[in-house]
C-alpha cells in the first residue's frame, strides 16, 4: 500500500519534504516525520483504519499485538524528470513470533 498508488496523495507534501522516514505506529495512532510527531500524511490515516479493521475484521484481539509499526523512507529527486524513491518497511510483533515485510519502488518519474 505505502509503496503503490496510495501514496499518490502525499506526493506533493514529500516533494516539499525531499526526503524523510514516516514512522506509522498502527497500535499508537501516531505518525512521525524523522523523529518529530508532527507529521500528517495522508497514507498513514489509510494504514491505521485499512489495519484496525484487518485486525477486527479476522477477530484478533489487540492485546496480543505488541508492535505494529510501518516506516516509509522516501526521497525526491528535483532534476528535469522529478522522480521519486520510495521503501516501505512493516513489522508486526506478537508474543509468538515477528512478521516482517517491505516492499520498494525504485527510482520512478512523477506526473505532474
Amino acid at each position: 500500500m505505502a509503496t503503490g498508488w496510495r501514496a499518490f496523495n502525499d506526493l506533493d507534501l514529500m516533494q516539499d519534504i525531499g526526503r524523510g522516514e514516516i514512522a506509522v505506529d498502527l497500535l499508537a495512532h501516531t505518525v512521525s516525520l524523522d523523529g518529530s510527531l508532527e507529521a500528517t500524511f495522508s497514507i498513514a490515516a489509510e494504514l491505521m483504519s485499512w489495519f484496525d479493521g484487518r485486525r477486527r475484521q479476522d477477530r484478533v484481539p489487540e492485546e496480543l499485538i505488541r508492535e505494529a509499526v510501518v516506516t516509509i523512507s522516501f526521497e525526491t529527486y528535483d532534476e528535469r524528470d522529478h522522480s521519486l524513491w520510495i521503501r516501505s518497511v512493516s513489522r508486526l510483533r506478537t508474543d509468538e513470533a515477528i512478521y516482517a515485510g517491505s516492499g520498494e519502488l525504485g527510482r520512478r518519474p512523477i506526473a505532474r
